[in-house]
């Protein structure tokens, strides 16, 4: 028994062999759908498993470059977001010239 007409659609993510994300993904109009979501930049491959998926609309990777993305809906639209490098206070770094702060704001975060 379905306790609600959410339990009638859901999602799985993964890499594809290209080492891009792609979605599997179901509703009850179209059964089974593949949506290929490719990767946040050209030069970037993901690493990794995808993370958990938070509310449907928002998904964490790993790029090749070090950084964290984040690929979010934003008004039916899926969009992607740098979220930098982890920050390491006690950590010394060696800056370059692809360093610039880069933040996974709060405003698209809200609801997790």
């Amino acid at each position: 028994m379905r306790l609600s007409s959410l339990s009638l659609q859901g999602s799985l993510f993964m890499l594809s062999a290209d080492d891009g994300l792609v979605e599997y993904n179901w509703n009850s109009s179209n059964g089974w759908n593949w949506i290929e979501h490719g990767t946040p930049d050209p030069s970037v491959i993901l690493v990794g498993s995808p993370g958990p998926c938070f509310t449907g609309a928002h998904l964490f990777l790993i790029g090749s470059d070090g950084k964290m993305y984040l690929r979010f809906l934003d008004d039916g639209a899926w969009k992607w977001r740098s979220c930098g490098f982890p920050y390491m206070e006690n950590e010394k770094h060696v800056s370059d010239n692809h360093d610039r702060k880069e933040t996974c704001t709060s405003d698209i975060l809200q609801i997790i």
